[in-house]
């Protein structure tokens, strides 16, 4: 049925441009597990480059960073603007123009 699915000459081609787009070199990546609540707190505390020796300003930096990601309406338009840019690279007479 995968085979049947997704082999380029049944598919019309804008679902082959999507298809390259959303899975390049047609291959499906490893599915991802989720991190565990510990996890997700030493990602959040690991520091790789700051301007700064002091850690818990560092901490303190990223955590607030990261929050912004818990928001659902932030993840929502982050969502729609990647459809947006898929769509306008698929299709780019989409895009919008400045008029003068």
């Amino acid at each position: 049925m995968h085979e049947r699915l997704l082999h380029p000459a049944l598919l019309p081609h804008i679902l082959q441009a999507i298809r390259s787009a959303v899975f390049p070199g047609n291959v499906l990546g490893p599915a991802r597990q989720a991190p565990s609540q510990a996890e997700t707190l030493e990602i959040k505390r690991e520091t790789l480059y700051f301007a700064t020796q002091d850690t818990a300003l560092m901490q303190a930096d990223i955590e607030s960073t990261l929050d912004l990601f818990a928001d659902a309406y932030l993840n929502k338009n982050l969502i729609v603007a990647a459809l947006e840019l898929l769509v306008v690279r698929l299709f780019p007479e989409t895009a919008e123009t400045a008029e003068s």
